[in-house]
């Protein structure tokens, strides 16, 4: 093939048609009536400038769907709830860019693999175009609850903003809104979430839901009272994309959740998402809060082998500055005193800084430390000379 080329589509099944998809190219296509069979003059045919040439069918797709969707919705419903609540799911689909945006809507029923039975729709959003859903598990043919995959076919996935609420008629409605979240923004081996239960049982219902990606997760769960004395520990695995919410009680294995306790969420493999449902007992307002990934003041090991002082953070206020600080204040070598870190920090302008094969970039800012996300305390003194640094450190921000 070569610059200049023809290319043709033809059909030959009653099945698809050749189309022209606008905005396209600029050149556009030529199309012909019937069937060419002898040389034509390209004149003779009918032009669509602004248009790439394309193919569209209609059927009942057999195939699996791809296992990493686009964005996910983690939850949507359609059904009545507890104490006369009314529960639907509105969805609005943007196309921000230039381009078509092609896809398909999946939907993961409660408890059941994701499968590639799963029902499903088309979506074709043109640029700056706005599809809107009332209810989208009603377009679906289906009811209850679950999550939905948005698997992009041609470009990006659309910007998805979902109000999940309770309809309850004359009064109103009242709910809350949620967004396509990215694979990559689920909780992974190793991340810990956190859940915090309801300030108020006695008013407020509260439910956990998960939902899995393609490899499926195994978690342990630990749950603490008001206090921080943990009061169980559990593990649960779950199958590949697979949605399940249920009552605080049978998440727990059988524990009720009291007044400000938490559930912590630790990945053991695989990842998922997972969230916490709460809904006023008077008024059925729903709400959610998704589990987030976060970072501790764990100390690390030391870096690259070199020598420091283990340390633990406290917070100090610069008296010059107002601004709050580390200093060292447990744990020390031998015959070093814990003022020594102390006052050279108090001393401006200080410096914390990275070893030099650290991807940060250190950072000087008169009388301000600064911590960074992954990062070493100086211990020696506080230039930028090799010397002795202190354990590596997860930033407090």
């Amino acid at each position: 093939m070569q610059a200049g080329d023809l290319v043709g589509i033809a059909r030959v099944v009653g099945c698809g048609s050749p189309v022209g998809l606008s905005p396209g190219g600029v050149s556009g296509l030529v199309a012909f009536g019937s069937d060419i069979a002898f040389n034509v003059s390209i004149s003779s045919g009918t032009t669509a400038t602004n248009s790439t040439l394309a193919v569209i069918a209609t059927g009942t797709a057999t195939g699996a769907p791809p296992s990493s969707p686009a964005e996910i919705i983690p939850v949507v419903i359609s059904s009545p709830g507890l104490l006369g609540a009314n529960f639907h799911t509105a969805v609005q689909l943007y196309n921000p860019t230039l381009t078509i945006e092609t896809g398909s809507i999946v939907f993961h029923a409660q408890s059941v693999p994701g499968s590639a039975s799963d029902p499903s729709m088309a979506y074709s959003i043109n640029p700056g175009q706005t599809l809107f859903f009332a209810d989208a598990l009603t377009s679906l043919g289906q009811t209850g609850i679950g999550s939905l995959d948005l698997v992009a076919t041609t470009g990006s996935a659309p910007v998805a903003s979902v109000r999940v609420y309770n309809d309850a008629g004359a009064a109103g409605t009242s709910g809350f809104t949620e967004h396509g979240l990215k694979p990559s923004e689920a909780l992974s081996a190793g991340a810990r979430g956190i859940l915090i239960g309801p300030f108020d049982p006695l008013v407020f219902r509260y439910n956990v839901g998960v939902r899995t990606l393609s490899t499926g997760a195994t978690i342990s769960i630990t749950v603490r009272d008001a206090a921080g004395n943990v009061l169980r520990t559990l593990a649960r695995s779950y199958p590949a994309n697979f949605f399940q919410q249920t009552d605080v009680l049978s998440f727990l294995g059988g524990l009720s959740l009291a007044a400000n306790q938490t559930v912590t969420v630790d990945v053991v493999s695989g990842s998922l998402f997972v969230y916490g449902a709460t809904a006023d007992d008077r008024t059925n307002d729903p709400a959610l809060d998704f589990a987030r990934a976060f970072r501790s003041s764990r100390l690390l090991k030391n870096g690259c082998g070199r020598r420091g002082w283990p340390f633990a953070l406290a917070m100090q206020r610069n008296p010059v500055r107002k601004e709050n600080f580390p200093v060292e204040r447990r744990s020390r070598a031998k015959g070093q005193p814990p003022q020594a870190v102390a006052a050279a920090l108090a001393t401006p302008p200080h410096t914390l800084f990275q070893q030099p094969d650290s991807p940060h970039n250190s950072r000087t800012t008169p009388g301000v430390p600064r911590i960074f996300s992954a990062g070493y305390f100086p211990t020696k003194d506080l230039s930028r000379e090799q010397g002795v640094y202190g354990r590596q450190i997860i930033s407090l921000q």
